[in-house]
């Protein structure tokens, strides 16, 4: 190999060598860019799992609030019933209290 081939390929091949030494300088920064934007990204799903877990929250106290405010009138109608049905009985069982007396004479 003369001396001129051999300087041309050594060129070559430090020129390449520069060239890989960006690309790999290039791929390290672009490494730490992802692994920062990783980073950010974890954070911030974990900040919106606990407002996710605030919401559920709130979600499920909402949720028994509003089968109270729902269940309420209900029973306010129920307790009106139960009343209705007790002073029928009692006038009914008045009325027969009333004709038992009656027929022994003593009403």
């Amino acid at each position: 190999m003369e001396m001129g081939e051999i300087e041309r390929k050594l060129k070559s091949h430090e020129e390449r060598l520069s060239s890989h030494g960006r690309e790999l300088d290039e791929c390290r920064d672009r490494i730490v860019q992802l692994e920062t934007t990783d980073r950010f990204r974890a954070d911030q799903m974990t900040r919106i799992e606990g407002k996710l877990d605030k919401q559920s929250g709130k979600m499920d106290s909402l949720s028994v609030q509003i089968s109270q405010v729902q269940s309420a009138p209900a029973k306010e109608k129920a307790d009106k019933w139960d009343k209705v049905t007790w002073y029928v009985l009692t006038a009914v069982l008045g009325a027969i209290v009333g004709a038992v007396l009656t027929q022994m004479g003593l009403g």
